[in-house]
């Protein structure tokens, strides 16, 4: 909005200076514009006409908010004594929402989520926090037990999301299917249906609705991963490396886009970069048995075999069914000339075929062995 357009506006106002409406539309106007010292200016100088002032002190903190500038809306909020509908204390959970603080999203939202009449975006919100801190059981009963036939195509598609992390493809399925006859465009469901194909192995569906998913947010990390992993099944290395370094990038608390990462990088024999993320994995979470068997491999193709025992040793204490560590052990023995016994273990992996992130053992070891 130009100056003209401020002081047309400005214009209205002087003429009608107790307009609560008209005085919102201004301070939201300077707030989208980057102006807050003018913004600042006009609400001090607007506030002794209104005779609304709760709403209007709202209403600057929710311009504050949707201009991206969340911890002054924080503060803002805060300030604000009334809180019509929840609507204060549910903002201040959006912002922390918005700033990636989930903890302290939850906080607030735990104080409306007992309320019997609670708006279903709290529900939402809520439901969203605990998922992203990990709770996902509770996250999925939440979500499951408010499902009816009116159900929202947003509420559907986070439901699909959490479904399949949940491990009920099925469901999430069923669930992203109905999100997407209600919005074609519902992001959720487009990435949890992208991730259920991933599953059956269809890597052409899932780079389908994957890019779809990008088309409308770019910056979604979950999207750029199940691209990556689209690619990673079709053999194409390069272009799924440059999407799980996207997903990282927008979505760097994820440890099992940064297993996929330096699997294209060990794929391309890149072992520094690939030491670079399994390390990055394992400063997230120091459990998980395939970040120290990743570094394992690493080591054995740097001739460290001592420091790669200990590391296949680490990561079979935590999961004595590690994928990448019995890989580990199958190079340390054909580097031994035991030939049968890294066999055997490939073997035994196959055997127990499962998914990485959507991108079988099977896939990943034959590019392995093969080179490509």
């Amino acid at each position: 909005m130009g100056m003209e357009e401020y002081s047309k506006l400005r214009r209205f106002w002087e003429s009608d200076r107790g307009n609560l409406l008209l005085s919102c539309q201004l301070i939201e106007s300077y707030a989208k514009a980057g102006q807050f010292k003018l913004l600042e200016e006009f609400f001090v100088l607007a506030l002794a006409d209104i005779a609304d002032q709760a709403s209007f002190k709202l209403a600057r903190a929710k311009a504050y908010l949707g201009a991206g500038s969340f911890d002054t809306a924080i503060e803002l909020f805060s300030d604000c004594t009334e809180d019509p509908n929840h609507f204060r204390t549910y903002s201040i959970a959006l912002c922390h929402y918005l700033k990636g603080d989930f903890s302290s999203a939850l906080n607030h939202t735990n104080l409306l989520i007992k309320h019997v009449a609670i708006a279903p975006e709290i529900k939402l919100l809520h439901a969203r926090c605990l998922y992203f801190l990990g709770e996902i059981g509770l996250a999925y009963d939440i979500l499951s037990a408010s499902i009816n036939k009116a159900s929202t195509a947003e509420l559907q598609g986070l439901l699909a999301i959490v479904a399949y992390d949940f491990g009920k493809i099925e469901e999430s399925q069923k669930s992203a299917q109905s999100a997407l006859e209600k919005d074609p465009d519902q992001h959720d469901a487009l990435v949890a249906l992208a991730s259920c194909e991933l599953f059956f192995q269809r890597s052409d569906n899932a780079r389908t609705l994957s890019k779809r998913a990008l088309q409308l947010f770019n910056n979604s990390g979950r999207a750029w991963s199940t691209l990556g992993q689209s690619l990673l099944l079709a053999n194409e290395i390069d272009n799924a490396h440059q999407a799980f370094s996207s997903a990282t990038h927008f979505m760097p608390n994820h440890i099992g886009t940064w297993h996929l990462k330096a699997w294209c990088e060990l794929i391309k024999e890149q072992y520094s970069s690939a030491n670079e993320s399994f390390n990055a994995a394992l400063a997230l979470n120091r459990n998980f048995a395939d970040s120290h068997a990743g570094l394992a491999i690493i080591c054995i193709h740097s001739d460290q075999d001592a420091e790669a025992q200990k590391l296949i040793k680490t990561a079979q204490k935590l999961d004595k069914n590690s994928f990448t560590a019995k890989y580990a052990q199958s190079l340390v023995a054909r580097k031994a000339g035991d030939e049968a016994l890294a066999n055997n273990l490939i073997d035994d992996v196959l055997q127990h075929e499962s998914h990485i992130d959507g991108t079988s053992h099977l896939n990943i070891i034959g590019m392995l062995t093969q080179g490509k």
